[in-house]
C-alpha cells in the first residue's frame, strides 16, 4: 500500500513523499496459545518514494530489500488500546541485502517495543514503555526509523525525528474517570513523561543527547475507537 512520508529540518517541513510498499514472504510460525506468536521466513520488500510537495532536488528514491526476517510478540494486557494490567512486546529481526537506487549493500534491521501496565488500584494505572531500534545503514532516509507525536516525543510533529538509531522510554498515567454510555465504554484523565531521540551512528548514542517531552490529555475509549484531547511539550 501507500503511505505519505514528511521530511522536515530545524523542525519545518520541507518536503512531502508518497511511499509505495509492497512485501511478499513465506513464514514458519508457532503460536503459543492466545497470547503469543514466533514467525521466521524468507521476505522480499519494495519500496517507491517520490516527492509530491516538495522544491526541485529531491529525488525519487527505489529501494529492494531480500532476506531473513524473524518476528516476535506476545500480549497479556487486558484492553487493546486502555490496558489496565499486562505485558505486550513484540520484537523484529531483518537481516540480507538492500538495494537502493542501484547500489546494493549488506542490512541488518532490528526493533524492540514493549509496554508493562501496572494496576494503581481500581482506576489508576502506570502504563511503562520502551522502544529500541537500529540498522546498520546510514543515509538512507526513506527506511529510518522515525520518531516524534504524542506519546512518541510529545510536543515534536508526527515523525518528526528520524535516524538509523532510536531509542524512546516513556511512562502514562491514567485515571478512569467514568463511563460512556452512548459513545462508548470509558473515558479517562491521563499525562505522559517521554524521553528519547535518533541518533545517526552508534557512536553518537548518549543519555545527554536526549530530548524529554511530556502530556497530559483526556481519552475515551468510543465506538469509533480511542480518542485524545491532548496537550504536549518537549524541550526540543
Amino acid at each position: 500500500g501507500t503511505a505519505p512520508l514528511d521530511f522536515f529540518s530545524s523542525g519545518s517541513k520541507v518536503a512531502e513523499y508518497e511511499v509505495l510498499t509492497e512485501r511478499v514472504g513465506v513464514d514458519l510460525g508457532y503460536a503459543f496459545g492466545t497470547w503469543g506468536e514466533l514467525r521466521v521466513g524468507p521476505q522480499f520488500i519494495h519500496q517507491r518514494a517520490h516527492p509530491t510537495v516538495a522544491l526541485p532536488g529531491f529525488p525519487v528514491s527505489r529501494t529492494d530489500a531480500w532476506g531473513a526476517a524473524l518476528l516476535a510478540r506476545a500480549d497479556t494486557q487486558d484492553h487493546a488500546f486502555f490496558p489496565h494490567r499486562g505485558l505486550r512486546v513484540s520484537a523484529s529481526l531483518f537481516s540480507g541485502k538492500q538495494r537502493e537506487d542501484g547500489v546494493d549493500r549488506s542490512v541488518t534491521r532490528w526493533e524492540i517495543d514493549a509496554h508493562q501496565s501496572i494496576p494503581l488500584g481500581e482506576r489508576d494505572t502506570v502504563n511503562l514503555g520502551v522502544r529500541a531500534a537500529a540498522t546498520s545503514l546510514t543515509r538512507a532516509p526513506v527506511t529510518d526509523y522515525r520518531l516524534g507525536g504524542f506519546l512518541e516525543l510529545s510536543g515534536l510533529r508526527t515523525e518528526e525525528l528520524e535516524g538509523p538509531y532510536l531509542g524512546r522510554a516513556r511512562a502514562v498515567y491514567l485515571h478512569r474517570m467514568g463511563s460512556l454510555p452512548v459513545l462508548g465504554s470509558t473515558y479517562y484523565l491521563g499525562g505522559s513523561l517521554e524521553v528519547g531521540n535518533v541518533w545517526p551512528s552508534r557512536s553518537a548514542i548518549a543519555a545527554s543527547d536526549t530530548i524529554k517531552a511530556g502530556s497530559v490529555f483526556i481519552a475515551a475509549d468510543t465506538l469509533f475507537g480511542p480518542l485524545y484531547l491532548a496537550w504536549g511539550h518537549t524541550t526540543r
